[in-house]
């Protein structure tokens, strides 16, 4: 890596990881670096694995793996602004005759959801609907997997565990990106599922005497971030993330970089919040 460390922990920092970690992710990086000697364009999702694979053969921890997938994809993807190509031999595993473990399928779904820059908070997300899925039909192999499958998981949430409508779909959006875009299976007429019933609750919303007591039990930075994330309508997550740059005194407006849906937005900045944050 030519880049200077101080770039790359600003870098890590906008994208979310905390400056505790940002350490980690450098060493991850080094690590990499020194495992591949090709050219920094021709990276391919297979040198990733490839990667990986080296790292769990030295014993690393799952998390630990996943940490150094995470640094190599951001520094390559956001920092560099190149592509992790797919290469050819994962192409033909991309068909699901060729997937024979969902051991298999885990590597190349992790890998088409980040080449598609989905939030890792998504990512995580939609991990977890998978591994319950799993634990549900007990799918021996992908080979073995069809859409009847979801259909009886979808019933079982809707019936047996009675979730909302919101989590149902949640669960259905991850295995329908584990389906077509994994294993090439298409869903089909999906008409007939029991679906969760829609909320009809009205939402809680604190009165403004509730939020003054709220702020009396905080202090310091924690205030000053609840303050934000009330007034600026953020989630605690872009909070954390934003920089000087992206506070507009002029025009009483924060700049939310790569919000939900890897978007840019503006909202609302009030003045009573300049006087703590205005650089000294």
């Amino acid at each position: 890596m030519t880049h200077e460390r101080a770039d790359l922990k600003d870098f890590f920092n906008t994208q979310g990881i905390s400056p505790q970690k940002t350490t980690y992710y450098i060493g991850w990086l080094d690590q990499f670096f020194q495992f591949y000697n090709g050219s920094i364009d021709e990276v391919s999702n297979g040198d990733v694995i490839a990667f990986n694979n080296f790292l769990f053969q030295k014993g690393m921890a799952e998390w630990q793996i996943m940490q150094a997938r995470e640094a190599v994809f951001l520094y390559i993807e956001k920092f560099l602004k190149k592509k992790i190509l797919f290469s050819e031999p994962d192409k033909e595993r991309s068909d699901s005759g060729h997937i024979q473990t969902w051991t298999e399928a885990k590597e190349i779904f992790i890998n088409r959801m980040r080449l598609r820059h989905y939030a890792y908070n998504t990512e995580k997300t939609y991990r977890e609907w998978i591994r319950r899925f799993l634990l549900y039909t007990r799918v021996e192999s992908p080979r073995t997997a069809t859409p009847g499958h979801v259909k009886r998981f979808l019933t079982y949430l809707a019936v047996e565990r009675k979730v909302s409508s919101s989590t149902q779909n949640q669960a259905l959006n991850a295995l329908l990106f584990l389906y077509r875009e994994v294993l090439g299976i298409e869903f089909g007429d999906f008409r007939n599922t029991i679906r969760a019933k829609q909320s009809k609750h009205i939402p809680v919303v604190l009165s403004k005497e509730e939020i003054k007591i709220l702020f009396r039990h905080l202090s310091g930075i924690h205030l000053l971030m609840l303050k934000l994330i009330y007034a600026g309508g953020i989630r605690l997550t872009e909070c954390v993330r934003l920089r000087v740059k992206d506070l507009d005194f002029d025009n009483q407006a924060l700049i939310i970089r790569s919000g939900k849906g890897d978007k840019d937005r503006t909202t609302l900045f009030p003045e009573f919040l300049h006087p703590p944050l205005k650089p000294t």
